[in-house]
């Protein structure tokens, strides 16, 4: 055996030999061995925090620019709130209407403004949720002091969509801070957190998928322009309602003895209501109706919608209001539905809106009276159904008084108007005062009308139609449509 050579001491006084050192270096790494792993850690450590530092700032960059935003043709939340925030300026918003895309599909806010002479918003999102509508109240109410908050009891016992959620929170313009409690409030799912905040993290699989998404998005600066200069929150799901076909067809499809009101919808129907208790500010809670076949057991939903009501709105002043039960059979005709079977075409929209302006008419509730106004005239007087609800003057652009407060037929006529739109056809406008004991009114009426043609003018009784989905408070509408080319007067 190799005899051990000895190098030195050990620190107790035995020789050290160069098996010791051995050892030692095989056990113990060096300091320069730790200073280079420590520099390759460093090294490693830029790198990556330079990565991500390039990664945010294209998101950034990508974000300012909108490449990465989706077709905004239909973004009505978008629209919505960007109005809102424009109109609140000059303007203060005396009804507010929140929900799902069935109260942006079920309330018509120019027709419910001109018929009670306020100012109406109308905050339903498409697949709103409780969450997202207590998120738009506290916010509209930092700007707008409404007489009255309206809100449909749908998203009560329906679920939500991300994407419509992602656009209203997105669209809403606050600080931070209230912008990250309201991230808090609407996403309880921490994955939707960074999706909301940068649509290039929402929508990165264009990349993939929508190259002409992003080439669109590149060559067109503003991605939503303003559809209309008073945008007020509608959106109408057009005409095509129900067929015979789908009457004959229709299934319930919503049971209401097994639906459930979850205790997270229940907490923030509660904090609505603290918010609108605080303000002093009332609310009204709508039923805004299905076609009548929709539902099987109504009576357990009803009664489980106004329990849930009465137990977490204690504190606030509401009431409410249901368009399904009892049911109009006469006016919420399939015709009143759309295909789709959960929304309401325009004719529907604007009869639940007249009942609506009625039932608030019934009611009492206290609102100003803006219809003196110039800036509210110049506001609605273009809009459709103005002529029908308010009176017609002299500064209303293509409109003709033809007599006031007479009696015709033993009639009680309030207004005869003709309103011309352009050269080939004009409209006869008739409002006829309801009568509160009999609120029946006939179908047609006839009036005598003077009528002048080529010269020649010919005493000419006249029959006209009620439009019955248009019934404002007071009285009703009849109308018809005559040539552009005679000269009407009332004989």
């Amino acid at each position: 055996m190799k005899p051990q050579t000895k190098i030195g001491k050990r620190d107790n006084g035995t020789a050290r030999t160069r098996q010791d050192r051995t050892m030692r270096s095989n056990t113990t790494p060096s300091v320069q061995n730790v200073k280079r792993s420590e520099k390759k850690w460093l090294r490693f450590s830029l790198k990556g925090v330079a990565l991500l530092g390039a990664v945010v700032a294209t998101v950034l960059f990508t974000d300012s620019k909108e490449w990465f935003v989706g077709d905004m043709s239909n973004n009505h939340a978008g629209r919505k709130w960007q109005s809102f925030y424009r109109l609140t300026r000059n303007h203060n918003f005396d009804i507010v209407v929140f929900g799902n895309s069935r109260a942006s599909a079920g309330i018509e806010p120019y027709i419910l403004s001109s018929a009670l002479g306020v100012n109406t918003f109308v905050f339903g999102t498409p697949g709103g949720t409780m969450s997202e509508a207590y998120c738009s109240l506290t916010e509209a109410l930092r700007l707008t002091r409404p007489k009255l908050v309206i809100m449909d009891t749908h998203p009560f016992y329906i679920g939500g969509m991300e994407g419509s959620s992602i656009q209203s929170f997105e669209s809403k313009q606050c600080s931070l801070w209230r912008k990250l409690v309201i991230m808090f409030l609407m996403f309880p799912n921490r994955d939707v957190w960074l999706k909301a905040w940068s649509p290039t993290i929402l929508n990165h699989s264009f990349l993939f998928s929508d190259h002409d998404r992003i080439k669109w998005n590149m060559e067109h600066p503003i991605k939503n322009p303003i559809r209309h200069k008073l945008e007020l929150g509608r959106f109408s799901h057009g005409s095509e309602h129900l067929s015979d076909e789908d009457v004959a067809n229709f299934e319930p499809y919503l049971d209401g003895s097994t639906i459930e009101v979850e205790a997270g919808k229940r907490r923030f129907l509660r904090r609505m209501a603290e918010a609108c208790a605080e303000k002093n500010i009332p609310i009204l809670f709508t039923s805004l109706p299905l076609y009548y076949k929709a539902f099987s057991h109504y009576d357990s939903l009803k009664a489980l919608m106004i329990s849930c009501i009465q137990e977490n709105c204690s504190m606030a002043r509401w009431n409410y209001m249901d368009l399904q039960d009892p049911y109009d059979s006469i006016l919420f005709t399939p015709k009143a539905f759309d295909k789709d079977k959960w929304h309401m075409t325009y004719e529907g929209m604007v009869v639940s809106t007249y009942k609506l302006a009625n039932f608030l008419v019934e009611q009492g509730y206290d609102f100003p009276d803006r219809s003196n106004e110039a800036q509210w005239k110049a506001d609605f007087y273009d809009q459709p159904y103005f002529a029908f609800n308010q009176p017609v003057d002299s500064s209303l652009n293509g409109y003709t008084m033809l007599g006031r407060n007479m009696m015709i037929n033993n009639l009680p006529l309030q207004e005869v108007s003709l309103f011309r739109s352009d050269n080939n056809t004009q409209q006869l406008i008739v409002k006829v005062q309801r009568d509160t004991d009999d609120p029946n009114a006939p179908d047609d009426i006839t009036i005598p009308l003077r009528i002048t043609e080529n010269g020649s003018t010919f005493i000419v009784p006249i029959t006209v139609s009620k439009i019955k989905e248009c019934f404002p408070p007071h009285y009703d509408v009849y109308a018809m449509y005559l040539r552009g080319d005679l000269k009407v007067e009332l004989y």
